[in-house]
């Protein structure tokens, strides 16, 4: 069956069940799907908007402690600007995390695709060569993407500002 693109995440109106509100600085927003679907990895159409100041936003998985230092999303005060994102989602509860450095901001996240493959270990070796299942590449970088896999998704959503 196909599978079409939808809004999972909307803090201007509450869509997925996230407060209405921006995300403030420093502050998350958290949506965990809870299926146990062989999903490992989402692409996310993630959109910011409304933003009081210049910020990025970055998007990881929800069993992470803390954001990693990468941006999905950069902007400035008053723009809005989406960007289509590939995010692993967390091994429990196959959730993932939306993390704004700065300023406040409204996101929208919509549901373009998952992935249901196996992770890839890989292994950066030198700047333009990678191992990845113990072959190399000239590429000069690669990745192992996993992603998520069956509709009837039923995410459950946190917020921490």
């Amino acid at each position: 069956a196909a599978i079409f693109p939808f809004r999972i995440v909307d803090t201007r109106d509450g869509t997925g069940g996230v407060p209405v509100q921006p995300i403030g600085p420093g502050g998350e927003v958290t949506q965990a799907f809870g299926i146990q679907a062989p999903i490992s990895a989402l692409v996310l159409n993630v959109t910011a908007t409304d933003a009081t100041s210049a910020s990025f936003l970055t998007v990881f998985p929800d069993d992470l402690a803390t954001p990693p230092l990468a941006s999905d999303l950069n902007f400035v005060a008053g723009q809005t600007v989406p960007n289509l994102t590939l995010v692993k989602v967390g091994a429990t509860d196959r959730g993932y995390t939306v993390f704004n450095q700065q300023g406040s901001v409204d996101v929208v996240v919509d549901f373009d695709a998952f992935f249901s493959l196996p992770v890839v270990p890989l292994t950066m070796t030198a700047p333009g060569a990678a191992t990845a299942a113990g072959r190399q590449t000239s590429e000069p970088s690669a990745f192992a993407s996993t992603m998520p896999g069956a509709l009837g998704l039923t995410p459950e959503t946190t917020a921490r500002s």
